[in-house]
């Protein structure tokens, strides 16, 4: 029984002590997009690199992407 009890303890141990990254929440709604186009009364802005420098040095990009419609037609993609 005690051989199985040290493992176990430096499993768990070993588990809630693991450096895990903090998660910042997006707000769409306060990100400032720099590039805009606008054609036919549909706009489309976007902003790239939302995530903070050390996400991009492993590779990972996110992209915001704001669509909007005011023409009275349906934008299809």
């Amino acid at each position: 029984m005690r051989s199985i009890k040290i493992p176990l303890l430096l499993i768990s141990v070993t588990t809630l002590t693991s450096c895990a990254s903090g998660y910042k929440m997006i707000e769409p709604k306060s990100i400032n997009y720099v590039s805009r186009n606008e054609n036919n009364g549909a706009k489309l802005e976007y902003k790239y690199d939302l995530l903070d420098k050390k996400y991009a040095k492993k590779g990972v990009r996110l992209v915001a992407v704001k669509i909007t419609n005011e023409s009275d037609k349906d934008l299809m993609f």
